[in-house]
């Protein structure tokens, strides 16, 4: 486990340079994971005038904030990125890694 912890600070470096060296993957996805938070800023401006239904902008800022938190909760990339390893060959190289290989999916 102490090799773990010690790793994890290297595999989030490295995990974070591959993110930014495809910038318009990166900004798309910055893009659509800050999507409620956009869609928070529109309807709470609709809702300034009053109630639209039976939302106010308390309410429409409880629920985007709630739909961002599930969000990025439960968002993962992992079956994907798992599958693409095994088609390309590149898992057999994780497993040969003293680190489990869903341990460097998490970082």
């Amino acid at each position: 486990m102490r090799t773990a912890a010690r790793a994890y600070p290297a595999l989030l470096r490295a995990g974070f340079a591959g993110a930014v060296a495809y910038r318009a993957e990166f900004l798309i996805w910055m893009f659509s994971t800050n999507m409620p938070l956009i869609m928070l800023a529109l309807w709470a401006a609709v809702a300034r005038s009053g109630p639209v239904g039976a939302y106010s902008q308390r309410g429409f800022a409880a629920y985007y904030l709630c739909t961002l938190l599930v969000r990025l909760l439960t968002g993962s990339w992992v079956v994907w990125e798992l599958t693409m390893e095994i088609r390309q060959g590149v898992l057999a190289l994780r497993l040969l890694r003293p680190l489990h290989p869903l341990l460097a999916y998490s970082a």
